[in-house]
């Protein structure tokens, strides 16, 4: 059996299928992640959580975050949401790989997509 992991503190999410289940997540969203240039940069770059290895969608909006090194792991997020630890793999069918194959199908078709950014 692997190893349990506890949810993020904050995290309420009992399964929220429509809209954040965090509401610290929800506000950095929203006011654009004050003081967090990198991640404004990678949102700005198309990095989001859509097109991650790791989103699990619920609907065409949300879905639910299963990179264990994101600071949102097992929380609702939006698809257009990001964080530090995105694996860019496209906007299709996702693998939940850490070195995501680069796909041929839609946003970002074309740029280098995969990688972790350097904090």
């Amino acid at each position: 059996m692997g190893e349990k992991t506890r949810p993020p503190a904050g995290n309420r999410n009992r399964l929220v299928l429509l809209g954040f289940s965090n509401s610290a997540t929800e506000k950095l969203y929203r006011l654009n992640w004050p003081g967090e240039a990198d991640v404004q940069a990678l949102h700005a770059d198309g990095r989001q959580c859509g097109g991650c290895s790791f989103f699990a969608p619920f609907d065409s909006d949300w879905g639910l975050c299963c990179q264990r090194r994101s600071r949102h792991f097992t929380e609702t997020v939006f698809e257009h949401f990001t964080c530090r630890e995105t694996v860019q793999e496209g906007w299709g069918a996702h693998s939940f790989a850490e070195a995501a194959s680069r796909r041929t199908d839609g946003p970002g078709v074309g740029r280098r997509m995969t990688g972790k950014v350097r904090r």
